[in-house]
């Protein structure tokens, strides 16, 4: 054994010759010498495949066709199936490690994206330069809807209501929560419009970047018209990717847990819904009604949760929202007037589509109902298509959008729908058609109106009439629900009339004549009568359906 010179190492001569040799090989370029000296062990061994091409075959289709497949089955069925294929092929199969060796498993094909989206690491950053929440106020902003685990009851200890929904506005790099909205109505492109309705009302500005899932209440041209005419861009979040909305879905998780659950009534032990007894099941202790969890909520949001410290920048969200306008400029050009040309354009469209035909002589038709404006009669015989908005707390009143300027149309029985939101007029076409149908009969707006008129909207849904008013309470107090205002009580139909009507027709007083001076309202005298026909066209009947 030699020693090699400046080493401890110990090497017999004939090693030692074999690495002269290998260096006067390399050549006289001292690296290739050096590199020459490198371990080759890596390159020892047989590499050619041990198996045969045609066992190899069959591992890949057990693996396609057998194993990476929504059965989903495991390593130890794939290979049982795979040594059956094996001998019936006349095979020796190979071992089950040397199976599971060349085995490969695909999550998206067993599982779906969503459960190797769980699997996959975070992304920190979308570009290098590219800030994910932004670097001021109003830049970004999420907007997203999601139930609230509470049970709330109606006024007068009415039962529960059902399940109430949060659409909730939230600025991405303050985490302050801008703008909210309660409802017990899914999600859709009116609960949207609400919160954006809201937002302009307490900030008067729209953010720069509005941030929103693939839901079909963010997919509607209402929603990019008016974004386009404020100048804000919309940003779709990835299918399945809810940690590109990680701040919204955190501020719904701190708001449960941290707020509803404390509440009588919340209902997070419906998680172990196999276990609750009657005793304590939610209902038996919903004490919140819907303007009271709006408020409570809107203290929270600003009061407690706003004025602590939040982990993202050490701050309490409403002052960083604060401290960051001022930092970075008030930016008055992303400033919203909220005015009634703002709550016109908030407006939802109708549900098939956002144009209508004008028809010179009898207007507009909306679900068959028909709406007038003294604008058409300049048309003289064209039927063009405009933009047509209805207000979802005034169903009687429609806005059409005529050489760049909207203008109001009125259905003749708008005395009626006004006291209606647009939900429950829903109700009352979707049962008459129902009826309709069966009696080969059209839908017409005098038979909508008629129903609606005798049937309150109570009977479709015994909550229904008490969840729209629980809302217009609140909204209606904010400024934020119909366009031209709140109808007058003492006028309504629908006030004292929470019973069904008796199935027989009773007589109804004509209207009188434009010269006859037009008698004073009356309140409804009793329950289950008719509301004053004054506010009403004449009525005429048929022998299948009634009223007309």
């Amino acid at each position: 054994m030699a020693k090699i010179a400046g080493s401890n190492l110990n090497r017999s001569s004939r090693t030692l010759c074999r690495y002269r040799k290998s260096m006067r090989e390399a050549g006289d370029n001292i690296l290739d010498q050096q590199l020459a000296l490198v371990s080759r062990k890596a390159d020892k061994g047989n590499r050619e495949p041990r198996l045969a091409q045609n066992i190899l075959e069959l591992i890949e289709k057990i693996q396609i066709e057998r194993h990476n497949t929504p059965r989903a089955p495991s390593k130890e069925a794939s290979y049982i199936e795979f040594s059956g294929a094996c001998r019936s092929a006349g095979l020796n199969p190979c071992s089950k490690r040397t199976f599971l060796q060349k085995l490969r498993t695909s999550i998206v094909k067993r599982e779906g994206t969503r459960r190797a989206y769980q699997l996959n690491p975070i992304t920190a950053f979308l570009h290098m330069n590219d800030h994910v929440h932004g670097v001021r106020p109003f830049e970004i902003v999420h907007i997203d809807c999601t139930p609230l685990e509470i049970v709330l009851r109606g006024p007068n200890g009415t039962k529960s209501l059902g399940t109430v929904y949060l659409c909730l506005a939230m600025d991405a790099e303050s985490r302050a929560a801008l703008a909210k909205h309660l409802s017990f109505e899914k999600p859709s492109a009116r609960t949207t419009l609400m919160v954006i309705r809201d937002l302009v009302r307490r900030h008067k500005r729209m953010p720069e970047i509005l941030v929103v899932d693939h839901g079909p209440e963010n997919n509607n041209l209402q929603l990019k018209r008016i974004c386009s005419l404020c100048g804000t861009s919309i940003r779709m979040r990835p299918k399945g990717s809810p940690r590109s909305g990680a701040v919204m879905e955190r501020l719904f998780g701190v708001t449960n847990s941290q707020f509803i659950h404390l509440l009588d009534g919340n209902s997070k032990i419906r998680k172990y819904h196999r276990s609750v007894t009657k005793a304590v099941r939610p209902e038996q202790f919903a004490v919140w009604t819907l303007p009271a969890l709006h408020g409570a909520l809107d203290e929270h949001l600003d009061l407690i949760y706003g004025k602590e410290p939040h982990p993202a920048h050490g701050e309490a969200p409403v002052d960083h929202l604060h401290r960051r306008l001022l930092e970075t400029g008030a930016r008055c050009n992303r400033m919203v007037k909220y005015d009634r040309l703002f709550m016109i354009e908030t407006c939802p469209s109708p549900t098939d589509s956002e144009t209508r035909k004008v028809d010179p002589i009898r207007g507009i038709k909306v679900d068959h109902i028909l709406y007038w404006s003294d604008e058409f009669q300049h048309f003289k015989g064209n039927h063009p298509e405009v933009q047509v908005r209805i207000d979802p707390w005034d169903p009687g009143v429609a806005f059409a959008l005529v050489d760049k300027k909207w203008v109001e149309c009125r259905s003749k029985y708008r005395s009626l729908f006004r006291y209606l939101s647009w939900v429950e007029l829903r109700y009352v076409i979707n049962d008459l058609r129902k009826q309709l149908s069966v009696k080969k009969l059209p839908l017409t707006e005098a038979r909508i109106a008629a129903h609606a008129r005798v049937l309150v909207p109570s009977n479709f849904d015994s909550r229904l009439r008490i969840q729209q008013e629980e809302c217009r309470i609140v909204y209606q107090s904010l400024g934020l629900a119909a366009v031209n205002g709140t109808p007058p009580e003492d006028e309504n139909p629908f006030l004292k009339q929470d019973v069904p009507l008796p199935a027989e027709p009773q007589e109804i007083k004509a209207l009188p004549s434009p010269s006859e001076p037009t008698a004073p309202r009356q309140t409804v005298a009793a329950r289950g009568t008719l509301p004053p026909a004054a506010i009403l066209p004449e009525w005429s009947f048929d022998d299948d359906f009634g009223l007309l």
